[in-house]
């Protein structure tokens, strides 16, 4: 459970995770105390915590579910009002748990720390406003290509991949023919998990082939793109 003035009146709100029914409640407090009935958002399955926090700089308070068998964290953005929007789902290992938003690296922006309960892991991952990636500072032990989630999307989807070594990364999208049509990674990284959003908008519909290329290691992965 968790307190904040989530739709700017200056009253502080409730919201809760619902760990049986998958979900966070919001419930908005008026100035004389009266409570109106909680309005629930999907989020992974069985969530153990809540947390609020300003992410996306708006000055409204956004929200972070920790979803131990779900695997991951669910966020949700704040549209000014109350009402939590676009969600994104980030992953952790095998059981995400305790997820807190604070400004780790003291650059003004709320970043959000989780851990994995089963693997012992702590998760960093950093807010970047002037990118869409968030980095898991999780500090694998082997290389991987995950598929990429949604899958078919139309028009976006995100791919992840780990690496346990620093060096140089590349990561292409190619077309059924053989032919480059993106490159979203293409740059020396650090060692740790990352995850980068693709935006098919300007492409037809059709099956098409990301390719992680680092160190000697080299996987290839099909994605579908519906539109």
């Amino acid at each position: 459970i968790a307190s904040g003035d989530v739709n700017n009146d200056a009253v502080p709100d409730v919201v809760c995770a619902n760990s049986s029914g998958s979900s966070f409640s919001v419930v908005l407090c008026d100035s004389v105390g009266n409570l109106s009935l909680p309005t629930n958002y999907p989020v992974g399955a069985f969530p153990l915590s809540v947390d609020l926090g300003d992410v996306d700089g708006d000055l409204d308070l956004d929200i972070v579910t920790s979803n131990f068998t779900g695997a991951n964290f669910t966020l949700y953005e704040n549209d000014g009002t109350g009402v939590f929007v676009n969600r994104n789902d980030l992953p952790s290992n095998q059981a995400g748990s305790c997820a807190v938003f604070h400004d780790r690296d003291n650059d003004g922006d709320m970043d959000m720390t989780g851990i994995d309960e089963l693997q012992d892991l702590l998760i960093l991952f950093t807010n970047d406003p002037s990118t869409n990636v968030n980095s898991l500072d999780n500090f694998p032990s082997d290389f991987n290509l995950f598929q990429n989630y949604p899958n078919p999307f139309n028009p976006t989807t995100t791919i992840k991949f780990s690496i346990p070594v620093e060096g140089f990364v590349s990561l292409n999208v190619f077309n059924a023919l053989g032919e480059e049509v993106s490159t979203l990674v293409s740059e020396s990284l650090n060692t740790g998990t990352y995850k980068y959003d693709w935006n098919a908008g300007n492409l037809p519909s059709g099956i098409y082939y990301y390719s992680l290329t680092a160190d000697n290691f080299k996987a290839t992965k099909k994605l579908i793109l519906l539109k």
